[in-house]
């Protein structure tokens, strides 16, 4: 019963057999420290389009951490999480810097 779910290639460098990506160079183009950015992807686990966000995100090898939302309480219909994370009051919402985008 201790058998893997699923065997990766003996030459496999990443996810699932996919090249590890290349990280981001240190400084921008003027030689500045650039300041790592990390995705978030507001989110809850009863949502199927959720779990396809955090799938993709995980697949990519991106930097991403998930923000749970408590939706069915109501969190998502609150004034802050309407000014602050999605005026419609949607989830999932996948914010990268100042882009952010809902289902």
């Amino acid at each position: 019963m201790n058998e893997p779910l699923f065997i990766l290639p003996e030459n496999s460098t990443g996810v699932w057999g996919c090249e590890t990506p290349t990280p981001a160079p240190a400084t921008d183009a003027t030689g500045r420290a650039k300041k790592p950015m990390t995705i978030r992807l507001h989110c809850f686990g009863e949502s199927g389009n959720s779990y396809k966000a955090a799938l993709a995100l995980q697949l990519s090898g991106l930097d991403w951490r998930p923000v749970f939302v408590d939706f069915f309480n109501g969190e998502t219909r609150t004034p802050q999480y309407r000014a602050d994370v999605n005026e419609l009051g949607e989830a999932p919402v996948l914010v990268d810097g100042d882009f952010r985008i809902g289902q």
